[in-house]
């Protein structure tokens, strides 16, 4: 039987408006996605820069305002959530954001940062409390013996110490839900796998939620239990991790699984390439979004459907679900030789 659902996002749309000149357009930064996150699951939210992830993850914490859509966790719509009712449900998600010597104060302890969301959202806890279990967060979090991390300040660690500080200051609350927007892009690769490791154990530990924002398709498939892929914000492919990756059925999926590296080094085939840029957020495509840079498309001689209709996110197999009209050709295109 499968866990409970902690978190469930329903068609969420997140438009900004931007000026182009002396016009005023809307950027549609996520234009209609559907997730959700069960307890103890890894979620791994992949797709290029731009795409709409960190969108996605800040509409989840009340940082940005959702255009329409829900966010629910643990049951309950935090979508419009005011005052109190929003200061209490905050304990149920919490976030790590990608850069951790901008997200943390300079000059404050660690065991300042890490006791600060308890003494916040727990009341019943005096100092001496709050103190003990920042100082047991810590430990958990790898920063050993946490009373000679404790009081040392931020700018006196380092960039993968102080990830670690703000894992622990988020999962102190223990929270149904931890959002983690690329908590490693800004470490160096051998500070990375300790902090990978920590989430792992937290996982184990407090059976917590985890939605994890990457660009990185690689880290997704081993890190992940489950990955959905996003598009100029849309969902274009979901399932499992090993499944989404092992056997890719959208165009741009297979894409970016052709550019993976693999672990001998070699290469993966005949790349699926991509031509031009993503289109611009603005614009108003009735079709598929991926058409202009899709293989597939090309191929098929761009059948009028791929530019009419917008396809829709439909089961290909129990667990896995994809958007696109021609996704049953389960191989990439190989691209054409040039003659000239």
């Amino acid at each position: 039987m499968s866990k409970p659902v902690v978190a469930e996002v329903r068609d969420l749309h997140v438009h900004f408006p931007v000026r182009h000149g002396r016009r005023r357009l809307i950027a549609r930064a996520v234009d209609g996605v559907d997730l959700s996150v069960h307890q103890g699951e890894i979620l791994a939210l992949v797709g290029e820069s731009g795409c709409g992830k960190t969108t996605v993850a800040r509409t989840i914490m009340r940082l940005v305002e959702a255009s329409s859509g829900s966010v629910s966790v643990g049951g309950i719509d935090i979508t419009h959530a005011r005052g109190g009712a929003l200061r209490r449900a905050r304990r149920e998600f919490q976030m790590i954001f990608q850069d951790p010597f901008e997200s943390l104060p300079v000059n404050a302890t660690a065991v300042d940062v890490v006791s600060e969301g308890l003494a916040i959202h727990r009341g019943d806890l005096d100092a001496a409390s709050r103190r003990q279990a920042a100082l047991a967060a810590l430990e958990m979090c790898g920063l050993t013996p946490a009373e000679a991390v404790a009081q040392r300040r931020i700018f006196q660690l380092s960039g993968g110490q102080r990830q670690r500080v703000a894992i622990a200051a988020a999962l102190v609350l223990e929270p149904r839900l931890l959002v983690a927007d690329e908590p490693v892009s800004m470490l160096d690769v051998s500070l990375r796998a300790g902090v990978i490791r920590v989430l792992l154990d937290m996982r184990e530990r407090l059976d917590v939620a985890i939605l994890f924002i990457t660009h990185d398709l690689a880290l997704a498939g081993v890190f992940a239990d489950r990955v959905a892929v996003l598009y100029l914000g849309r969902v274009v492919e979901q399932g499992p991790a090993a499944e989404v990756i092992g056997t890719p059925r959208h165009p741009y999926t297979r894409a970016l699984v052709d550019v993976m590296p693999k672990a001998d080094g070699g290469r993966r085939g005949a790349p699926a390439l991509l031509t031009g840029e993503p289109p611009n957020a603005t614009a108003a495509t009735p079709g598929c979004r991926f058409a202009a840079r899709c293989p597939l498309y090309r191929q098929l001689g761009e059948p009028e459907r791929c530019r009419a209709e917008q396809p829709l996110l439909r089961a290909a197999t129990t667990d896995h679900a994809v958007a696109c009209h021609f996704s049953d050709l389960e191989e990439s295109p190989t691209p054409k030789e040039n003659t000239t």
